[in-house]
């Protein structure tokens, strides 16, 4: 078996060739010069999900220390997740079947059992799929919920301080992003729709201000500019700061 660390990251050897050549100036002075060749050499493996491969991610699915891949794939509608096996590499991907257009993945304890439970966006059909762990990496128990016009790549995290996790949806086509706060058992109230600029395409989590409060971030796909949804320490985010980017 190859070390992990030779599967994973690409493996670099190099290789110096030190070439001291003597040169012979019109003064008689000689001198040194040192010329060096690197060589990398890398590693590499493929590894076949399903068709327009969209985002990828990586996370802890069953719980051993190893972290997994996930990758959602457009074209196909599915979900790829693909274990680490640490020495062994990675093993098949479980391929799981959601809905077309399938876009964003993002990573979370939803139901609070100390596992990575997983949200998926799915585009074409303005719904987020809650894939449920069963503790061994697998996720049987699936939960599809409608959100606004076009989720893309979502959000999950603590945004009302209960120590649960709480989801944002960027919703493309409405330009809107929904916060939908946890309510403790992977089930969720109904969600908030807050507006923000054209298209916007991600969003992420980070307490921006220090306050303690998770805040959201998330990008305009054709206005060239962040918006900014600020948290109010319960979950909500009625305040909205925007930064511009400029165009090109």
């Amino acid at each position: 078996m190859r070390d992990m660390s030779r599967w994973l990251l690409p493996g670099l050897l190099v290789l110096v060739v030190v070439m001291l050549v003597v040169l012979t100036t019109p003064s008689s002075t000689r001198s040194l010069r040192y010329e060096a060749s690197l060589e990398v050499l890398q590693e590499t493996a493929r590894i076949d999900v399903g068709s327009d491969p969209f985002i990828i991610l990586s996370a802890d699915t069953d719980s051993d220390d190893q972290p997994d891949l996930l990758v959602t794939s457009t074209g196909t509608g599915t979900l790829s997740v693909i274990r680490n096996h640490g020495k062994e590499g990675f093993g098949k991907p479980q391929v799981y079947s959601l809905s077309p257009g399938t876009f964003g993945v993002a990573a979370g304890d939803l139901n609070g059992n100390s596992h990575v439970d997983l949200v998926v966006s799915n585009e074409r059909t303005s719904t987020l799929t809650l894939l449920l762990n069963d503790g061994n990496g697998l996720f049987s128990s699936r939960i599809d919920i409608p959100t606004g016009g076009g989720p893309h790549v979502t959000a999950v995290a603590d945004f009302n301080g209960d120590s649960v996790a709480d989801i944002a949806s960027p919703n493309y086509h409405v330009n809107s992003v929904s916060v939908m706060l946890n309510i403790g058992d992977g089930t969720f109230g109904e969600s908030q729709a807050y507006a923000v600029h054209k298209q916007p395409f991600c969003a992420i989590p980070v307490d921006l201000n220090n306050d303690g409060a998770i805040d959201i971030a998330t990008t305009s796909y054709t206005e060239g500019c962040v918006d900014i949804l600020w948290n109010d320490g319960d979950g909500g985010f009625n305040t909205r700061s925007s930064v511009e980017l400029g165009s090109g």
